[in-house]
């Protein structure tokens, strides 16, 4: 009996030592993303590198997602004017900033650079869910198309949904 009592122990402590136990902590390297969305090229988008400034009168909201350091990334940039400061649903187009009209643009880079912008044909919305100019921090959703621009101007189109953002900072 002793026998079999010594390598049962061994293997059982073996196992219980050896065992990890589940990390339930976030293991990207920059924690929650705070700025997502679904591009109908197939790539999800997800960042926490995002920057943003006032530029009397708009918030420009410029994301970037480097696809795990793969070489393409992609970037999406939110334009807000001032007039859109407030709690609402708001039109995305072709920026104005005397109104409400928000704008979008998407962009992949890589080997073949190219980027699709929101017009009077390419349009979208944009949710502020929350606006604290106090704090300086907006959240949302948004979705929009967004037409090819670059390297060329085309009539070829980008679908951007689901998009949101949370306590963005300025």
């Amino acid at each position: 009996m002793k026998n079999i009592y010594l390598p049962v122990l061994a293997i059982t402590l073996f196992a219980f030592t050896s065992c990890k136990k589940k990390d339930d902590t976030n293991n990207d390297a920059c924690g929650n993303k705070n700025f997502t969305a679904s591009v109908s090229n197939g790539k999800s988008f997800e960042s926490c590198n995002v920057i943003s400034s006032m530029s009397t009168p708009y918030l420009q909201i410029h994301a970037q997602d480097n696809n795990g350091g793969t070489g393409d990334f992609q970037q999406i940039i939110l334009q807000i004017p001032a007039q859109a400061f407030a709690a609402g649903t708001y039109t995305i187009a072709t920026m104005d900033l005397q109104s409400t009209t928000c704008t979008g643009s998407y962009s992949l880079g890589s080997a073949n650079n190219v980027q699709y912008t929101s017009d009077a044909s390419a349009t979208g919305t944009l949710t502020v869910s929350a606006y604290d100019g106090t704090a300086k921090k907006i959240s949302g959703t948004f979705s929009f198309t967004g037409k090819k621009s670059y390297p060329t101007a085309g009539t070829e189109t980008i679908t951007v949904t689901s998009g949101s953002f949370t306590d963005i900072t300025w």
